[in-house]
């Protein structure tokens, strides 16, 4: 290898081209979008909990204060509502099935 073929290689050692600059780029927007997503969904889920949570607690509330529930009848619609908010999740109950079932309680 001649001197000007050394140069050239030693030139081209640190240089990208456009190419290959723009799937560099592509890579990391991808990256960003994906962790972006990642933390909307876990913000999303935080907040369902926390408006669940207060949906529990105002059932709970009005239960014991307008109807004088006790804690062993409020223990039960307790774990009765977590266990149809997991069936709901799993997809055994459907929003429509609620839908409905609100519908027919409010007419």
């Amino acid at each position: 290898m001649n001197r000007s073929e050394r140069r050239k290689k030693h030139e081209k050692k640190g240089k990208i081209s456009k190419q290959e600059l723009e799937i560099i780029k592509a890579a990391a927007r991808a990256q960003a979008f994906v962790e972006l997503e990642s933390k909307m969904k876990e913000q999303s889920e935080k907040a369902a909990g926390e408006i669940l949570k207060q949906l529990f607690g105002l059932t709970l509330m009005t239960m014991h204060e307008q109807y004088g529930w006790g804690n062993k009848r409020l223990d039960r619609l307790f774990d009765q509502l977590v266990d149809t908010h997991k069936r709901f999740e799993n997809h055994e109950i459907s929003l429509a099935q609620l839908n409905q079932y609100i519908k027919g309680v409010r007419d």
